[in-house]
């Protein structure tokens, strides 16, 4: 019966007598929650794919070690465009890059895919996860219309997946990085040339990049100030191999572990100069349609041993 509201009948829930099965349901209830808070929270590891530093590399090597890190170590791998998720989440992140997208509608939009993301990974029976993706950064290293870089938007998107991801999961993240940051500066060049069509040269590209920043490794490591989760920076070339780290955050002994050392990268290389200039010359030419301009892209980079030339 349900207290009244007169005088004599008025008292709280707290105090009202429940039935006995009522109150069992209750109990059970309580338990349930109460084990659920208790609970280990799931390993999630994100490897943060920055430009240029191997990834491509290593998620064609992540893809090939996926079976036995699953099998073995009941660890999931997901590789850049492994789930239908993420391809949706790169174009949202490049509407929003190119201008296509206020950023109200691209933080809702982030904030959608995490969720969906999330509850695909909750539905996974793996003790933990390798979540490697490139598609929080963007195609661009910089937005010369509003003088914005792919720290920038970065920046926006990580403490949200942190947030909507660390409820369930115990995230880290981990981030690549190159030493020398001009060499670095120019595969970012180069691919874009070879990806967006650039027509600058790279003293043109260089100049317009936004000022107030003096180490672009400084940036990046300071993701770690705008996240509580555990943040780790590694340089290429300061591994026992190339991805150690990523096995070594889910929990893999790289010592034990029957997986094949990531030992070169060799994917997504960036294009001999002589390629490089012929593909500028393509992309000025307004007699060559986008699509066409894409598929020289594609024919030049498989073939990019023809702009090699020989010692004499």
């Amino acid at each position: 019966m349900i207290p009244g509201e007169d005088e004599d009948s008025r008292r709280s829930y707290a105090d009202f007598t429940f039935p006995e099965k009522v109150k069992r349901t209750l109990c059970r209830t309580q338990e349930c929650l109460k084990k659920k808070k208790r609970k280990k929270k799931k390993r999630l590891v994100v490897h943060l794919g920055l430009r240029k530093v191997a990834t491509t590399s290593i998620q064609a090597w992540l893809r090939e070690c996926a079976e036995t890190l699953r099998n073995e170590h009941s660890v999931l791998v997901l590789a850049r465009s492994d789930h239908k998720y993420f391809v949706t989440w790169r174009e949202v992140v490049y509407a929003f890059m190119n201008g296509k997208l206020s950023e109200r509608h691209f933080v809702q939009k982030v904030d959608r895919q995490a969720r969906k993301v999330r509850q695909w990974m909750l539905a996974q029976t793996a003790s933990a996860i390798l979540l490697s993706d490139e598609n929080l950064f963007g195609a661009r290293l910089y937005r010369e219309i509003n003088g914005t870089t792919l720290y920038d938007w970065a920046m926006k998107i990580l403490p949200r997946i942190e947030a909507i991801w660390g409820e369930f999961f115990d995230v880290t993240f981990v981030l690549y990085l190159r030493r020398d940051e001009l060499a670095w500066l120019r595969s970012c060049y180069n691919q874009e040339v070879k990806n967006n069509r650039l027509t600058l040269s790279y003293t043109e590209w260089a100049a317009k990049i936004p000022p107030g920043i003096d180490s672009w490794n400084d940036k990046f490591s300071s993701f770690a100030s705008g996240i509580k989760s555990p943040f780790r920076t590694v340089f290429l070339g300061e591994e026992p191999h190339l991805g150690a780290t990523l096995l070594q955050e889910v929990g893999v002994d790289c010592t034990r572990a029957n997986v094949s050392p990531l030992l070169h990268q060799h994917l997504n290389e960036s294009l001999p100069e002589a390629a490089l200039e012929f593909m500028r010359a393509i992309n000025q030419s307004s007699d060559i349609s986008y699509t066409s301009k894409s598929a020289v892209g594609t024919v030049v980079d498989s073939m990019r041993h023809l702009f090699v030339q020989d010692q004499i």
